[in-house]
């Protein structure tokens, strides 16, 4: 009779189990493709200006727990750059998505522009989207410059 009752018992714990959802988990691994835009306003100094928008594909490369880093290539008509990009991902305060920040430590490839280095990207990851906002940090040479970022996880 004991017996019975444990099996009775494990059944229904394990019935327990796979009724439960399964954990929410985060799709920013390493290999991951993520398209789409960035745009852009304000001031460059030096009078430099700038497209509105470019296309944007991140590429995470490493995964490290809730850190990571990612080649980030930028590219309008005239311009392009990839940038190294490190950062974190860390589950939303509210329970939903996940909250992405990262910054440029590194270039490669730039034509026809100078990369800056140090831009602050702050977003969220909910579904298959990132979107969010970045800014270039405050520097004597008079630029100022932000703008906002929507990137796909692509198929």
């Amino acid at each position: 009779m004991i017996r019975v009752t444990g099996v009775l018992a494990a059944t229904a714990v394990v019935g327990a189990v796979w009724a439960a959802p399964l954990p929410v988990t985060d799709p920013f691994l390493p290999g991951t493709r993520w398209q789409g835009e960035l745009t852009q306003k304000g001031v460059f100094g030096g009078g430099a200006v700038g497209p509105p928008a470019f296309r944007a594909v991140l590429t995470v490369t490493v995964r490290d727990g809730d850190r990571f880093e990612a080649d980030l290539a930028e590219r309008s008509e005239e311009l392009q750059v990839t940038y190294h990009v490190k950062g974190m991902i860390v589950p939303g305060a509210d329970g939903k998505g996940f909250a992405v920040r990262f910054r440029s430590t590194g270039a490669s490839g730039a034509v026809n522009t100078a990369p800056i280095l140090g831009v602050h990207y702050d977003g969220v990851l909910t579904g298959r989207t990132v979107r969010g906002a970045w800014r270039v940090p405050t520097n004597p040479e008079g630029t100022s410059v932000e703008g906002g970022f929507r990137l796909e996880l692509a198929k």
